[in-house]
């Protein structure tokens, strides 16, 4: 009997004998040591739900026969939650090592506006101002995943000091993934694209070994708890779609 099989209500079977996904806790334990050693108990839940969905996702692909737009939406949904959870660990790491962006100032009042006016190109104009007050203490602001991405690549220029060993494709990769993760909104759409275009068995493959990757890194020292994200692991035929990367041949040798 399959894993899916065993989930099926009409067999009936004892909760011991049907398939769940990794333990909460055991997922937990990847996500604290390390790098990430200071990240709240919160985040780590959130993390090790989203690694439990994944794991669910991936048994779909791996053991169901579907059509063509529905391996595509399960696609869609493995890659969107798998850099969901690769941008709040290059978070943690850059709140981790203060690398964060703060402010000085905030806004107080309401802006103000000025008259409308004829600008010297002919179109119609209004000046906005707005009153800043200094804060008694710097104050960290969320950092768009854009921003977070740049920090790690401007930090791991320095060899001796690289927060996580990704590569110059892996991080290319990044920039990549993250502008499909933005295509969870709908109308998010180029002319002539959807998500049929856009989400595919290449993605799949590629955001999940790259997930990998990054939480396998040695600088989060969990090497006793690899066992536990196995799935994420590529399969020979997986090697062929990743190889083009270089570190990936490197580890895949």
């Amino acid at each position: 009997m399959s894993n899916i099989e065993t989930m099926l209500k009409s067999n009936k079977l004892p909760s011991k004998l049907r398939w769940y996904p990794e333990s909460l806790e055991n997922f937990k334990s990847l996500l604290r040591k390390g790098s990430l050693s200071h990240m709240g108990d919160e985040i780590q839940r959130n993390l090790g739900y989203s690694l439990q969905y994944l794991e669910f996702l991936d048994l779909q692909l791996k053991e169901l026969v579907l059509s063509g737009v529905i391996e595509t939406m399960v696609s869609k949904n493995f890659v969107i939650t798998s850099v969901s959870i690769i941008e709040a660990i290059l978070e943690e790491i850059v709140k981790n090592n203060n690398w964060h962006t703060k402010e000085n100032f905030e806004v107080v009042g309401k802006a103000i506006y000025s008259n409308e006016f004829i600008d010297e190109d002919g179109s119609r104009k209004k000046i906005r101002t707005e009153i800043l007050k200094e804060l008694p203490e710097p104050k960290e602001v969320q950092m768009k995943f854009d921003d977070i991405i740049k920090k790690i690549k401007s930090k791991n220029k320095n060899k001796k000091k690289k927060v996580l060993n990704l590569n110059h494709d892996e991080l290319l990769a990044l920039d990549r993934f993250r502008k499909l993760r933005n295509k969870v909104h709908l109308s998010n759409v180029e002319p002539g694209k959807t998500n049929w275009h856009e989400f595919s068995k290449d993605e799949y493959i590629t955001v999940k070994f790259l997930l990998h990757s990054i939480l396998t890194d040695i600088n989060l020292e969990n090497q006793d708890k690899h066992k536990y994200i196995s799935f994420l692991a590529p399969s020979q035929e997986e090697i062929e779609v990743i190889k083009s990367f270089k570190r990936f041949k490197e580890n895949l040798k």
